[in-house]
């Protein structure tokens, strides 16, 4: 049982260095031109039985996604078509 909690700590600990990196990346790339803003993906790790009770042993990181807004890229990608258009006569 204090094997248990003693990994959720230390998962719980590792999950927010891998947040803080993220965040100081994002930070670190903000005027860098091009660069999607990326957050972490978490998801519930299995739970266990003891004594008669489930418990829960905390989160996983399971990916680290890049975030995009559908309607900018459109707009990008119209705008570079058009251009295209316009520089290719």
């Amino acid at each position: 049982m204090i094997n248990n909690l003693y990994n959720i700590g230390k998962t719980a600990l590792q999950n927010a260095q891998v947040s803080v990196n993220n965040a100081s990346n994002n930070i670190a790339n903000a005027d860098t031109t091009g660069y999607q803003r990326t957050s972490v993906v978490y998801e519930s790790s299995s739970s266990i039985s003891a004594l008669g009770l489930t418990l829960g042993t905390g989160a996983d990181v399971t990916a680290i996604q890049s975030e995009w807004n559908k309607f900018v890229e459109t707009q990008y990608l119209d705008a570079l078509a058009d251009l295209a258009a316009q520089t290719s006569a």
